[in-house]
């Protein structure tokens, strides 16, 4: 994949079959505010979802184009191999969900190591 401007239109979870491999098969980690599925299959996909608890759609659009943009910027720094859903469970501040994102990408990293 070459850097540069990109679409994730063509990275993102889509089917059911993959949501239900990743929740069946994947392992999941917990963090602060997010839950994150993943499995090492095939290429790099990547989901994320915000419960209507967490606020009015305002809100849980702002945090999806966040994190979209996190990932996008973050992709080519992460192992391929993997598909990835992110389910956030709780609201969190700026300075604690940037902080989250970084763990979370941290982990990713590492997980080609092991």
């Amino acid at each position: 994949m070459k850097k540069g401007l990109f679409s994730l239109t063509n990275l993102s979870l889509k089917k059911r079959e993959d949501f239900d491999l990743v929740y069946r098969k994947g392992k999941k980690f917990s963090f602060s505010c997010y839950s994150v599925f993943f499995l090492r299959w095939g290429d790099i996909k990547f989901a994320l979802s915000i419960p209507k608890r967490l606020g009015k759609a305002f809100y849980r659009n702002r945090r999806k184009r966040i994190l979209r943009e996190y990932f996008r910027k973050e992709i080519f720094n992460l192992p391929k191999g993997y598909y990835i859903f992110s389910l956030f469970r709780k609201p969190a501040d700026e300075v604690s969900e940037k902080r989250e994102l970084e763990e979370i990408f941290i982990f990713f990293k590492n997980q080609d190591k092991i």
